[in-house]
């Protein structure tokens, strides 16, 4: 059979999954040697490499009368055998035969950054708005981030004007960080840095950050119940000078109660929160932010407290910490026979796939039936290692389609946003195996981007269930970035994903919501104090209930046959048959039929049995009604049942040495043992 031309397309790409010849993701060019036009999926321009496997093969040399390649009115030439680099043109193909031919690649139009730099400071504001009027992608979506650009541009044209008269291209900067505040978009900020080297901008930058510059010493959140309360005191900070401790409720600021303090208009300097949550997380915690050497009036009251005092503090500089930097881009460990794998950012995007392919491989191995994936605080990237990352998590069989949200980009032909479908399918890399085990996704409100977008992925098509206190940033688009004078940078979000399902945005303005909403109170804040991590344990205790709930239960005989009752499938009895031991040795479930005395009061029986139990509750089942009682001592944790049948007292008991399978214990072990618990004739 004739083969025909065969058509390549010369990509510069990343191979993430080690693979050669590139497959799935690996073929998304970073960089393509043609661009086409996203309406028409026609060739505008560039090259592509062509083979003919003999002097009889032909192939267009133009387009025809229809402006379309590879229709019936192309005008053919015939082809050498071997390779022909195909260049295309203004609506010309020409070919190139050289022995070494050179092939450029091809950045797309609508992909290139916008550059005002060699404009003054009024033209290339005018100029900027007039750019997002047409290419700032939410201007065509009702109530997602609507923007009134005339007035922005009527307010900010004032101190714009005052900038290019005083010659200051720092007021221009901190002029378009407020700008991009009132915009509240995760993806529309301001970059700043590279205008540090003009000492009079740097000056002014420097004066107008100072806000967020100093504090108290003290960190606030506000609670479920609306309560704002201080979490922690830094040591020698004015807050610990005035006796401020964890749970200090923050009554009023500045002479302003909270929720009028709140009303006002925030200055968050150089973070831009894209959810009103996180706008409101953020302005809970600038209560207490000021400029150092300035002075905040605070009313306060102290826990246990219905005082309110009232005390004036002064701001001193933040106390930094340098973070700790993990030596390598992702880490991966087994919690209690739990997979857990953590990353700060889609970056270092080889190595960190690797990491993620090793993280996998152990996990099949070890048949580790569920992994958390902690993406708390993760500043985004790379769409490639995002989507190099969920393609384990999928099987070929049941693969992950990007198609459950369509495409819509901006077209620099046609001046105007196209609307595609993704075709995408993802599963994991040939010759290996994806895990297909319960996943845990932990979030907050620093997620943002690909990492928002991986949360989404895996929460849309089912795959995994998302844990956090907060929603993530919301920053649901790809980005661009425009240069302005100085060189500093206006960011903005130039394209997004529509979610099939809303016919919106996918998660824009909201943020990926978990599943599973851990708790702001002070119980979860002290735990954080103290160490802790309540969100990583809700994330355990979720896959652990997972876990107990898809536990199959069988009956099985106690006290020589005595008594029946049902047990987890795969239970070992010990060699009297009085007690089952799980295979992973936390839980044993013993029955016992009391006779150490006449009594017959279950809790007169059970201050017998254990001095320390504490009456819980009763369970009324076929068999009648089970008094329920728990007990704590040295670390080891029982909850019995006690029910007197014709006249005989019966004890079952559940032990366990893992606090944190206390309730779970209860519910999957205890409770069916006592529905289904019977007296042998």
């Amino acid at each position: 059979a004739d083969a025909g031309v065969q058509i390549y397309q010369v990509a510069l790409a990343q191979n993430l999954l080690n693979t050669v010849p590139l497959v799935g993701i690996a073929q998304g060019p970073i960089l393509s040697s043609y661009y086409r036009d996203a309406v028409t999926d026609e060739i505008v321009a560039g090259a592509v490499v062509l083979y003919a496997p003999d002097d009889q093969q032909g192939f267009p040399c133009g387009y025809g009368a229809d402006g379309k390649l590879f229709t019936e009115d192309d005008p053919i030439v015939t082809l050498p055998s071997g390779f022909t680099v195909a260049n295309i043109a203004d609506g010309a193909i020409t070919f190139d035969r050289s022995e070494v031919a050179r092939v450029a690649t091809f950045e797309a139009p609508s992909g290139a950054n916008p550059d005002f730099s060699d404009q003054g400071i009024v033209e290339s504001f005018n100029t900027l708005i007039d750019f997002l009027r047409q290419r700032y992608v939410f201007n065509n979506f009702a109530g997602v981030n609507d923007v009134d650009w005339d007035a922005l541009h009527d307010t900010y044209l004032p101190r714009v004007e005052k900038a290019e008269a005083d010659e200051d291209l720092g007021e221009y900067g901190l002029a378009m960080v407020d700008l991009a505040h009132e915009i509240a978009d995760a993806h529309v900020y301001v970059y700043l840095d590279p205008l540090a080297g003009d000492p009079k901008a740097l000056q002014t930058i420097l004066a107008g950050i100072a806000g967020g510059k100093g504090g108290i010493g003290a960190d606030v959140v506000e609670l479920d119940d609306g309560r704002i309360i201080v979490t922690s005191v830094k040591p020698n900070s004015p807050a610990e000078a005035a006796g401020f401790t964890f749970g200090a409720q923050i009554v009023a600021v500045d002479g302003q109660a909270v929720a009028d303090a709140l009303a006002q208009p925030v200055n968050f300097n150089l973070k831009f929160p894209g959810t009103a949550e996180s706008t409101r997380v953020l302005a809970v915690q600038y209560l207490v932010k000021r400029p150092p050497g300035t002075d905040l009036e605070i009313a306060y009251q102290l826990p246990d407290s219905s005082e309110v005092m009232t005390t004036t503090l002064t701001a001193v500089a933040n106390i930094s910490s340098r973070p700790q930097t993990a030596a390598m881009p992702m880490e991966y460990k087994l919690m209690d026979g739990i997979g857990y794998v953590t990353w700060k950012g889609f970056e270092r995007t080889g190595i960190a796939t690797h990491i993620f392919a090793d993280f996998i491989k152990v996990m099949g191995a070890q048949q580790i039936p569920g992994i958390i994936i902690d993406i708390r605080g993760n500043g985004g990237g790379s769409a490639l290692m995002e989507f190099a990352v969920l393609s384990y998590l999928y099987s070929e069989e049941n693969p992950l389609s990007l198609g459950i949200a369509d495409s819509y980009r901006y077209n620099a032909l046609t001046e105007e946003f196209v609307r595609e479908p993704k075709t995408t399918v993802l599963s994991a890399p040939p010759a290996t195996q994806p895990y297909l085990g319960d996943v845990v996704v932990l979030v907050d409100q620093h997620c943002v981007s690909a990492c928002e977008f991986m949360s989404y992925w895996l929460q849309a098509s089912g795959r995994a269930t998302i844990v956090g206190q907060y929603s993530t940033e919301g920053g649901g688009g790809n980005t661009n970035a425009v240069t302005m004078p100085g060189g500093f940078m206006f960011n903005y979000t130039a394209g997004t994903d529509i979610d099939l399902k809303t016919d919106l945005p996918t998660f824009q303005a909201v943020g990926v919501v978990p599943d599973v909403r851990v708790p702001v109170n002070e119980e979860t804040e002290r735990r954080k104090l103290e160490g802790g991590d309540p969100v990583l344990d809700a994330g355990i205790e979720y896959l652990r209930r997972l876990a107990f709930e898809r536990l199959g239960h069988e009956p099985a005989p106690f006290a020589n046959g005595a008594v029946t009752t049902t047990v987890p499938a795969g239970w070992q009895s010990n060699a009297d048959g009085a007690a089952y031991r799980s295979p992973d040795n936390p839980i044993t479930l013993s029955i016992t039929a009391w006779t150490d005395s006449d009594e017959t009061d279950p809790d007169a029986i059970m201050v017998a049995v254990d001095p320390n139990v504490e009456k819980a509750g009763e369970l009324v089942t076929n068999s009648g009604a089970w008094t329920i009682y728990g007990s704590d001592a040295n670390d080891i944790y029982n909850i019995y049942g006690v029910n007197v049948i014709d006249g005989q007292p019966y004890i079952i008991t559940t032990t366990t040495t893992d606090e944190r399978l206390v309730t779970l214990m209860a519910e999957f072990i205890l409770a069916p043992a006592l529905r289904d618990f019977s007296v042998n004739e």
